[in-house]
């Protein structure tokens, strides 16, 4: 779920708290909030509750956390700390008297309790208590705090004692949550804004001791990160931006030489990734993503990005920002990697994670070209948020997306994994069952019994206009949309003992072409108990007028292997995949 654009602050309180349809009223607003006109195009996302003294919105979710549903009206706690935030950065004459009133309603909504599980959280919405969600999120005790420490630290004058004196409760409460959890480094978002939280509220509290834990905080995260070689969550429009304005926030906020050193060296490297990745000729973010909401970049998330590499951004897409003080622009000599002048072709490989257990590593490859790119993870899990195989070209209105997923009906099956190998535009995946992984999501609803499904489906795609699938080889399909094309060389692939390369189809579904190998399911599947399962494929991203006769994938045993694996080969590219579950 997206925070709200601040720059609606600005249509709510013009509309009298009713409608995001009006501006505001000119005598009211000052010059810096003039500039912000056509939010109206936003439409009534969200508006003002006069008699809750909160945000109003409708309900819903990602499919966890919250049983709300979009045909219920709810009071959000996130989004209406975002929203006092805003009031204050933009000002109004009104402004105070509703901040007061969100951050008394805030407090009531704490869980003040230090005794319970989830003391200094708060719940998503105001309907649905932290009791009744399933399973309540931790989280929000650093997204509020977050806006807490910017109120008071910005805006501290705006409060009247008892407010100024519930936010440092709150805020201690929740600094309180985020320390005892104490989530693990590989955590990447929220490990980072726990730093922020902790560490502006050590100054803001007088509080040495939060102090303390951000500066370790911020050591070991920088050290682990080191160690991995980038961000856990790595290389995500969604995560990674994240992460970049929390270490903005640091670098912003804190001036302890221990937090801002390191924190002023992770920025920058944060920057390179974004830089690195983007592929200006789609204006796409290149693949791999750890984790993504949607295959193309939203418009709430990477207009941050263009504000501060000087691009000129609609006042409507402004999405999650605060006035640009508050910003750190995009270091200068990254800027050419957004624009034409960028290096094309290059290929970017690098290592993302390394695990201790048994020196397992995930490895990104990023193939940048001048009308096309394709990324892909070395390992990676097949649920909705990870795009482990990714490439996009030139299309119509739109870019065409390139995808590979391993799906069970109509979502992406978490307990399945992907690896993959790539040069330049050829990328060899195998995918294979996994353990303890879950059905839509990697850490929630696990269940030994197995998950409900109809069929199971290893799945290339390519999305856009003009999309169009045909079996050119018994073992070659095209898919085509726009002046490129992914040629799928079809591996052998196995489900349960079962041989079912045979199964591989090709067709088109509007302006999506796909090909796939569809297995039945009896109505259930239970991944740990899979044996001798494993699809493979290669794929040649190319242009449509080019002649592509890729070779066959073969499949043997991969003798050296620490579990049951498979030993893939296509053309000069290797790889080994597990063909029993394991964990990753």
């Amino acid at each position: 779920m997206s925070l709200m654009n601040r720059r609606t602050a600005l249509a709510l309180l013009g509309a009298g708290g009713v409608h995001l349809g009006l501006r505001p009223s000119p005598a009211a607003a000052s010059d810096e909030m003039a500039e912000w006109g056509g939010i109206d195009q936003w439409g009534p996302r969200f508006r003002w509750d006069e008699t809750a003294g909160l945000l109003i919105t409708k309900g819903g979710g990602p499919g966890y956390a919250t049983r709300t549903t979009s045909a219920m009206m709810v009071h959000p706690t996130r989004e209406s700390a975002t929203y006092a935030v805003a009031l204050a950065d933009y000002g109004h004459p009104r402004a105070a008297e509703r901040i007061n009133r969100i951050v008394m309603r805030l407090a009531d909504e704490q869980d003040t309790n230090p005794f319970s599980l989830t003391f200094g959280t708060w719940p998503w919405y105001v309907e649905e208590p932290l009791s009744e969600m399933r399973p309540p999120d931790l989280n929000w005790a650093n997204f509020i705090g977050a806006r807490l420490c910017e109120l008071l630290w910005d805006h501290g004058g705006l409060l009247t004692p008892e407010a100024r004196s519930k936010a440092n409760f709150v805020l201690l409460n929740a600094c309180a949550s985020i320390m005892r959890r104490n989530v693990g480094l590989d955590y990447t978002n929220v490990a980072v804004m726990a730093i922020r939280v902790t560490g502006m509220a050590g100054h803001l509290l007088n509080m040495p001791e939060l102090t303390s834990y951000a500066v370790t905080q911020m050591q070991r995260f920088s050290a682990y990160t080191r160690q991995q070689g980038g961000l856990t969550e790595y290389n995500s429009p969604v995560y990674t931006v994240l992460a970049l304005t929390e270490l903005e926030a640091i670098v912003y906020y804190l001036s302890d030489e221990r937090i801002h050193r390191d924190a002023s060296a992770l920025w920058r490297e944060t920057w390179e990734t974004v830089a690195f990745h983007f592929h200006p000729p789609t204006q796409q973010w290149a693949g791999p993503h750890s984790r993504a909401y949607m295959d193309l970049l939203a418009t709430e998330g990477w207009p941050m990005v263009e504000e501060r590499i000087g691009r000129d951004v609609p006042a409507r897409l402004r999405a999650l920002q605060r006035p640009p003080k508050y910003s750190i622009p995009c270091p200068e000599d990254l800027k050419v990697y957004f624009t034409d002048a960028a290096p094309l072709p290059r290929t970017v490989r690098e290592r993302y994670r390394r695990f201790a257990d048994n020196g397992d590593e995930i490895w990104g490859t990023t193939w940048l070209a001048p009308e096309a790119c394709l990324g892909s993870a070395s390992i990676a899990m097949c649920w909705a948020q990870a795009h482990p195989v990714i490439g996009y070209w030139k299309g119509g209105a739109k870019p065409v997306v390139f995808r590979a997923r391993v799906m069970k009906d109509k979502f992406d099956f978490a307990s399945f994994g992907m690896r993959a190998t790539q040069s330049e535009g050829r990328v060899l995946v195998a995918a294979y069952p996994l353990v303890d992984a879950g059905d839509r999501f990697p850490n929630m609803f696990r269940s030994k019994d197995g998950y409900e499904g109809s069929e199971l489906r290893f799945r290339f795609t390519v999305q856009g206009a003009g999309a169009q699938a045909r079996r050119i080889a018994d073992d070659k399909i095209e898919l085509s949309a726009g002046g490129w094309k992914a040629v799928v060389s079809t591996g052998p692939c196995r489900y349960d003992g079962r041989d079912v390369t045979g199964q591989w189809t090709a067709r088109t579904e509007g302006d999506i072409a796909l090909a796939e190998v569809p297995v039945p399911l009896a109505g259930r599947i239970k991944p740990e108990e899979l044996k001798d399962t494993l699809f493979s494929a290669g794929v040649s991203v190319v242009p449509v007028a080019e002649v592509a006769n890729p070779p066959a994938v073969t499949v043997g045993e991969a003798h050296d292997a620490r579990v049951a694996s498979k030993s893939l080969s296509w053309g000069d590219l290797r790889l080994v995949s597990p063909a029993v579950p394991v964990s990753r």
